[in-house]
């Protein structure tokens, strides 16, 4: 949640950076967010609480460090990235 909402909080910036609202990215964050709700339950009773924490904490990680690009290559992530 963080992530999204620290980045969409200067939406001057991320205009000037991509060319898009950052409404847009805050639109994709809710519904995905509430898609993932319904499913929630289903999925954490299948798979046990503690494996959807950690797939949940390690696919963050992944997202995170995607989106903040390879270090020591410079410039920011394509949009296309960002928004995936």
């Amino acid at each position: 949640d963080w992530v999204c909402f620290s980045v969409a909080a200067i939406p001057e910036s991320w205009s000037e950076a991509y060319g898009h609202s950052a409404s847009e990215l805050v639109d994709l964050f809710l519904f995905t967010n509430v898609l993932t709700c319904f499913l929630f339950t289903d999925i954490a009773r299948k798979f046990g609480l503690r494996k959807c924490i950690v797939a949940a904490a390690s696919l963050m990680t992944a997202g995170c460090f995607l989106r903040s690009g390879v270090p020591f290559v410079g410039g920011l992530p394509p949009y296309s990235q960002v928004m995936a």
